[in-house]
Order: structure tokens, then C-alpha cells, then sequence
């Protein structure tokens, strides 16, 4: 869900030959996905504008179907969103609920900002609060905790990012569906 979840469902998927639905706010933020599905929320920026989060929401519920569809003969859904941005911190309640209401059995895969996020890491803490009170089984990847080793500082983001979706493989054994 959204561009880190995304990015970080790849990873995981291909590790455990997992199928993978990508979702995300445009088309052209889903071109170069390698998911097996995708989901366009439909909300092509315009004028540098960004989506507000009801529009968001209304996305999100206008591509139920579509999710429902996805998740009908699926046991066990895994949602995978870097909170504290815009799409995945408000897409990915809807559609976990969504699928709770389809009684699927449901875990989350979070991370959270870096420390020089600010603005991001309160958003984050509040997108957490309220999955926390629909969902209990959550693992989350706190950047801010995880990123001040010395090695760290030493490769680029796109390592870091490929580390860290190598973590969240090897702590989550795999299930039947990821997203991100």
C-alpha cells in the first residue's frame, strides 16, 4: 500500500513466492510494480496537488470490489504500509477492515518514518494507534530505531530499503496473500 509498502510487498513476496496485489494512488506510480495484481486508486495528481485523506478513503472504498474479489478464497491477508505518508496511512484501515468483515485473519506489516520525519512520525503514531485498536497482530519497523548504526549511514536508501524488506521476510513466515 502505497509507495513503501509497495516496495517493501515486492521484496517479501518474491522471497516466499507469495502473491503479491500492489496498490496505489496512480497509474504511474504502479508501472513499475511486479506485483501479480494492482490496484489504481485512481487519483492522478494534478497541479501538484495532493490527494486529501477523505479522498483517500472514497478511493479506497470505490476499489472494495475489486479487493473483495482479490481476498474471496484467500485464509489470510497481509497488509504491507510505511505509515506516516499519504496513501498507505489512510488506504490501508479501510481495506484491513474489509477484509476483516470477510473474516479473513489479518496481519499488518508497518514501518514507521525516520527521525528527521517529524511531520511523518505523528501521523504514523496515530495511523498505529487506531490499527492497534482493530488489529492485534501488527509487526512494525521502526526507521527511526533501526537506522543509526555506523553501516547504516554507509549505503544508500534503496540498500537500506532492500535491508529491511529482507528483515520483515525473515520474520514473517509466508502466508497466502501480500499487498502493499
Amino acid at each position: 500500500m502505497g509507495g513503501a509498502g509497495c516496495y517493501i510487498a515486492e521484496k517479501i513476496g518474491n522471497a516466499h513466492n507469495c502473491e503479491v496485489v500492489a496498490i496505489n494512488d496512480s497509474h504511474s506510480t504502479l508501472t513499475d510494480k511486479k506485483a501479480h495484481h494492482k490496484l489504481n486508486l485512481n487519483l492522478e495528481n494534478s497541479n501538484g496537488r495532493i490527494p486529501t485523506p477523505e479522498q483517500l478513503v472514497m478511493a479506497a472504498n470505490s476499489i472494495s470490489s475489486n479487493f473483495q474479489q482479490l481476498i474471496q478464497h484467500k485464509q489470510k491477508v497481509i497488509i504491507v504500509v510505511g505509515l506516516g505518508g499519504n496513501t498507505g496511512t489512510n488506504v490501508a484501515p479501510v481495506l484491513a477492515k474489509i477484509a476483516k468483515e470477510h473474516n479473513k485473519s489479518i496481519t499488518i506489516v508497518a514501518t514507521l518514518p525516520f527521525d528527521f520525519e517529524s511531520q511523518r512520525q505523528a501521523i504514523a503514531d496515530t495511523a498505529l494507534l487506531k490499527l492497534k485498536a482493530d488489529f492485534n497482530n501488527i509487526i512494525i519497523h521502526d526507521h527511526s530505531a533501526h537506522n543509526n548504526s555506523e553501516k547504516s549511514l554507509l549505503i544508500s536508501l534503496e540498500d537500506y530499503f532492500a535491508e529491511v524488506a529482507d528483515q520483515l521476510a525473515a520474520e514473517y513466515e509466508p502466508h497466502i496473500l501480500f499487498w502493499g
